[in-house]
Parts: structure tokens; C-alpha cells; sequence
């Protein structure tokens, strides 16, 4: 009711309901599925790809073809290797089929695969004819597949492993690739394997992570985790609380992706992950959508197996559980392998092993099956050849993305930058610390900058008016048992100062840890990022011994905590 001296209030409008918008993705894939596209691949072949569409641009990622542009009238391929299975012949024959249709060289990536960049659009029809010949395909590589699925680098060999998982990569390998059911998901859907708990393929990260396991009667079966996601929206993946023969593993997986294809979020691309469906829901609503899409419910079992904390990729000489076999771990910082590296290391395989190699997710290689009689004579080829088995600890730990020379979304530079990071601590004398390090160029985390002792992402600052490449700086992450996301400890740090500020942080770890065992992010979890940014601030130090000693407890009696001098 109203008086004469309340003036009547105009009548609000009913707030029109918010009306998702679809992602321009899922019309383009409505329009026309990604893998009808191949007559359309020979026609642009034909025509060229200048001002490629987007719409286009998307759906060829489903060949695995990356278009690289505007920069660049090229495309970058996605070469699977199924759990970073590789024979010298396959090694050989992409060597052969990049220096014909792309720029000498290869990416190793994080997910096992091998990628070809600079690769004109005319040149993509006999590059995919030479992949078929070699048994190896390209299909679902990018977008919204099931990606290259990740194995233990050492499965059938390593001394400790609880099943060989190389025939069970085979079996999902074949269930997924270029099957139309999985081929328009709601987002990218990523699967490990490992038989062992040497974390070599971080199962807290993909979607689906098989793990073998061994139950109190020493029987061995497989567990699921679900759910896991590394990029801007943190996942770490949960317990499906199963316990699975080997035969029933390739059933169970598709019918997670049948729900995930089924019910994830198509009106978001921000939010389409597996991770967020099962945030949404909660484990309980999603396992009982997996048990109804199987027709048949799953014993609970929730398993005590616990993976092991982040270890480094085995380089150099180790043996094998084969007895009188070995394997040779090779280094490659940030992936990027020469031709001839590749082609040396295809011949070497044959020449001293069985002429198999694997391909690590650190962007590493390892030639496999070398008898004890050849190990020395192998050690001495490879030196000759110019490839790496040993060096710091450091090396074996870097990872990268591939950075703004051919990534649009990148904001830096990364291979090269890496490389100078590592050397600069190899200088400073902190090579004996065992640190993975990762640099992203943005924050899709596609070097998984956020589970690394530090983690790196680019991004850009004004320096003297100027803009200038620099990073943002995180401390502490880790999978395995101590799983942990890294925080960030400092904001665009300008690249002309990063090595500095790196090697500082090392310092102060090296000085202030607990015992010699404590881990990087131990150390990092103890101490918060608050106190990480006061404390590993690189300090003008008295070059004294003594003025140091001095000055830091002077520092001590004012208040001051955490400054060290170093």
C-alpha cells in the first residue's frame, strides 16, 4: 500500500532467463562430423589453406593436423605412439617423411606422441600415406577425442612392474581409434596405463588412469581413478573404487566415456572436462551412471595400492627384468630431437638392442634390450653419435611446451628458454638436486607446469616502458603420494631476471630444508607461498662469509624471519 507521500515504485521487468549459448565447436561439429572430412582434407590440399576458417581449423585437428597460422600457411602433425611404443623402422620412417614434407626435426610430447612441424597443406596427403605405411596413424590426436594414450615407458621390462600393460594398451588402442562413438566427446579425454607405481604416467592427471595393483592374496587386477585434470580448473582424479580383470578393462573405460559423451557439458568449453561432471555430480551419481551404461553393477573396492612420489625418467645404463638385458635412457631437455639424432638412434636400436625404443611423457627416449655383451659398445656409439645418457639430474626433469615460434596461444619463447634455465643452475653448482622443472607459454598447462617442483608460465610485463617476455612462478607441485598443485610464488618475473630468481629459490631450498631428503615440494608445502615469496626473493648478499652470518641475524633480531643471504 501506498501513501501520498510515497511515490509509487515503477514495476520492475521479470529478468529475462539466461539462454546458454552453444560453443561455436559443437555447431561446427553438428554441421559436419570431423571424420567425414578427408575428401575435404584433398580438396584444401588441392586449393590451399590461406585464411583458413576456423570451422576448418577445428576439424582438422581430428586428424591430428594443427593449422599454424596466421604466422605461418602450415600444420603441425600429431603422430600417436601408442603407450610411447616405437620400433627404429617407425623412428626411421618419420625422420624420412620429415625431411620431405616438414622442418628437420621432432617434438617428443608429454602425452608419449612425436609431432611434425611446418608441413604445407599440399604436402599432407603422401605424409599420411608414408604414417599408414609405417603403421602408425594420426586419428584423434587433437580436440575432442580419446588422445594418445600413455603407458609405463618401461612395461615388459622394468624389474619392479606388477603387469606388462602393453597388450591391454593395445586392446584400448583398438576399442577407441576412429570409433564414432568416442570420436565427438564433450571435451579432450586423456587415459594412462601403468602396471607398476613408479608414477611414470601421473594417473592423478587423466581422465581414466589404469593401475595395476596387487591384492592381499597376491592376486593382480586393476584399479580406475576417474576424473583427473591438470589445466586452469585443478582435478585431481578420484577412486572408482574398482577392482578389474584385465578383460574387463576396455569395457569399463568405454562405458565411462559413454557417459562422459552422454552428459558432460557441451555449453561450456571452460567446464566440458570429466572433471567437472563428476564435481557436479559426485562419485556416488557417477558411478551409478557407469554401472547403468554397463547394464550390470561393479563390486566396491576401494583400493590401499599408493603410487609412489614423482621420480625422474631412468637415464643412462639399467638393467632389466629380463636377465642379461638393459636399457639406455637418453636425455633430450624440452623433446626436441634432430633428424640425425633420430636416425642414429633408430640405426643404434638395431644395431646393439631388439630395435625397439620408447618414447617417455618428459620428452625422453629409451633404446631397449641391449644384451650386457653390447652395453659398452653401445654406451661409445652413442657418443660418438652426439646423444646424451648422462649429464645432471636436472635434464632427465625439464619439460616444455612448444612455445610462441609455433603456437598461437603461447605468450614466449620456450625450448630454447629452458635450456639456458638449466644450464645457469648446472653453473651455479645446483645440477645434483633432483627438480623437474616446466614451462608452459600460457595457462594451459601443456608442459603440466602445475604439478612440477617449479613451474613456469609465460607471460608478458612492462620493463622500462618497454613489453617484455616474463613468467609467472610457481612452487611446490608434485603427484604421486604427496600429491600437490603448484602455488604461485611470484608474478611476472621479467626474463632477463628468471635465471636469477630461479637459482635463488634453489639456493635458499639447498640451505633451509629440513635433512638432505626432504623434496623440493616438501620443502615448499612446509613453508606456504606467502613465506616462499619472502623467502626465496633474491637478496644483494655481502659477499663476506662473515658480514653474512651478521647481517642475517641482525635481520633475525628485527623481526625478520625468513631473508637469507646465499
Amino acid at each position: 500500500m501506498t501513501t501520498d507521500t510515497q511515490p509509487l515504485k515503477k514495476a520492475r521487468k521479470p529478468a529475462a532467463a539466461k539462454v546458454a549459448k552453444t560453443p561455436a565447436e559443437e555447431t561446427f561439429k553438428a554441421d559436419r562430423h570431423p571424420l567425414d572430412c578427408w575428401p575435404d582434407i584433398l580438396e584444401l590440399a588441392q586449393n590451399g589453406t590461406a585464411d583458413l576458417a576456423k570451422e576448418w581449423s577445428f576439424r582438422l585437428r581430428w586428424f591430428g593436423l594443427f593449422w599454424e597460422g596466421p604466422r605461418s600457411d602450415t600444420f603441425m602433425l600429431r603422430i600417436k605412439i601408442h603407450g610411447g611404443q616405437l620400433s627404429s623402422s617407425q623412428l626411421s620412417g618419420i625422420c624420412d617423411l620429415t625431411e620431405r614434407h616438414g622442418l628437420p626435426f621432432l617434438d617428443i610430447t608429454t602425452r608419449q606422441g612425436i609431432q611434425i612441424r611446418g608441413i604445407p597443406i599440399a604436402n599432407v596427403p603422401p605424409l599420411f600415406e608414408g604414417l599408414e605405411a609405417l603403421g602408425l596413424t594420426s586419428m584423434g590426436a587433437g580436440a575432442d577425442n580419446i588422445r594418445n594414450l600413455t603407458a609405463c615407458p618401461q612395461s615388459g621390462i622394468a624389474p619392479d612392474e606388477l603387469a606388462d600393460v602393453s597388450g591391454l594398451v593395445g586392446e584400448l588402442t583398438t576399442l577407441f581409434i576412429g570409433n564414432r562413438e568416442f570420436s565427438n566427446l564433450p571435451r579432450k579425454f586423456n587415459i594412462s596405463v601403468a602396471g607398476c607405481g613408479t608414477n611414470c604416467t601421473h594417473p592423478e592427471l587423466h581422465d581414466i588412469a589404469i593401475q595395476a595393483a596387487e591384492d592381499a592374496h597376491g592376486n593382480i587386477g586393476y584399479t580406475l581413478r576417474v576424473g583427473g585434470q591438470p589445466s586452469t580448473s585443478h582435478f585431481v582424479s578420484r577412486d572408482l573404487a574398482v577392482w578389474l580383470s584385465e578383460g574387463e578393462v576396455p569395457e569399463v573405460c568405454a562405458a565411462i566415456a559413454a557417459v562422459f559423451r552422454e552428459h558432460g557439458d557441451r555449453s561450456s568449453r571452460k567446464k566440458a572436462r570429466m572433471g567437472h561432471l563428476i564435481d557436479n555430480w559426485g562419485m556416488e551419481k557417477f558411478r551409478s551412471a557407469v554401472e547403468a551404461e554397463l547394464g550390470r553393477s561393479l563390486p566396491q573396492v576401494v583400493s590401499d595400492f599408493a603410487i609412489k612420489d614423482q621420480e625422474k625418467d631412468p637415464i643412462g645404463l639399467h638393467p632389466q627384468k629380463q636377465a642379461a638385458l638393459n636399457f639406455v635412457g637418453l636425455s633430450f631437455p624440452v623433446g626436441r630431437v634432430t633428424l640425425e639424432q633420430g636416425r642414429a638412434m633408430a640405426r643404434l636400436a638395431v644395431e646393439y638392442g631388439s630395435g625397439e625404443l620408447r618414447t617417455t611423457n618428459r620428452q625422453n627416449i629409451l633404446i631397449i634390450n641391449v644384451d650386457d655383451s653390447y652395453t659398452d659398445a653401445l654406451l661409445s656409439a652413442l657418443d660418438a653419435a652426439g646423444l646424451p645418457y648422462g649429464g645432471s639430474t636436472l635434464r632427465a626433469g625439464v619439460t616444455a611446451c612448444s612455445g610462441n615460434t609455433y603456437c598461437k596461444l603461447a605468450t614466449i619463447e620456450t625450448k630454447q628458454r629452458v635450456v639456458n634455465i638449466v644450464e645457469h643452475l648446472e653453473a651455479e653448482g645446483l645440477a645434483d638436486h633432483h627438480l623437474n622443472i616446466a614451462l608452459s607459454a600460457c595457462p594451459n598447462t601443456c608442459a603440466n607446469h602445475s604439478v612440477s617442483d617449479i613451474g613456469l608460465q609465460g607471460c608478458k610485463t612492462k620493463q622500462d616502458g618497454k613489453t617484455v617476455e616474463a613468467f609467472n612462478v610457481f612452487y611446490g607441485g608434485a603427484t604421486g603420494d604427496h600429491m600437490a598443485f603448484a602455488e604461485q610464488t611470484f608474478k611476472q618475473v621479467p626474463g632477463d631476471r628468471i635465471n636469477d630468481y630461479l637459482a635463488y629459490g634453489v639456493k635458499v631450498y639447498k640451505r633451509r630444508r629440513h635433512h638432505s631428503g626432504e623434496s623440493y615440494a616438501a620443502f615448499c608445502k612446509r613453508h606456504g607461498s606467502a613465506t616462499l615469496e619472502r623467502m626465496c626473493e633474491p637478496q644483494v648478499s655481502p659477499k663476506n662469509p662473515a658480514l653474512r652470518w651478521l647481517a642475517e641475524r641482525v635481520l633475525r633480531l628485527s623481526g625478520d624471519r625468513w631473508t637469507t643471504y646465499v
